[in-house]
């Protein structure tokens, strides 16, 4: 149970980060658009689409994740806020879209992978629910080891 439990926090906190990633990029794309005179709206309405998804996906990785990671996750967020808000404005090109996105986003990756005491506390608890590695055999009383399993 808990390795699916790990699976979905990684999951999440991979689509999140993704979804976040997405909305930057398009953002950047409106922006250029705007820059070179052509329309942004496809641009702009994948970044909303992607600004839909986060924000769903934002639930469900505090709920799964740490302390550590949802106050990281929160500054994301705040981040992303002003990159749609920035994005949205008609007039915005690509250099009204410089946001530290980036710093963020880094913030919330070493928040999620935690520090040696996170790591440590993961593998204590996985060797708590891995079974001992099989006995070796002992020797018998005559002093050999008892021959294998057979082979046909």
């Amino acid at each position: 149970m808990t390795t699916r439990w790990d699976e979905r926090k990684l999951d999440t906190y991979i689509q999140y980060v993704t979804c976040v990633k997405e909305i930057s990029r398009a953002a950047m794309a409106a922006g250029r658009a705007r820059d070179q005179g052509t329309d942004p709206s496809e641009a702009l309405w994948e970044m909303e689409t992607s600004e839909n998804k986060r924000s769903i996906l934002f639930e469900t990785f505090v709920l799964l994740g740490n302390d550590k990671a949802a106050t990281a996750a929160h500054e994301v967020n705040r981040r992303t806020w002003e990159l749609l808000r920035a994005a949205r404005k008609p007039d915005s090109g690509a250099a009204a879209l410089d946001v530290p996105l980036v710093e963020a986003l880094n913030g919330l990756h070493q928040a999620g992978a935690g520090g040696p005491d996170d790591r440590a506390a993961g593998q204590r608890q996985v060797s708590a629910i891995r079974p001992p590695p099989p006995a070796s055999p002992s020797p018998s009383r005559s002093g050999r080891t008892p021959p294998g399993p057979l082979r046909r």
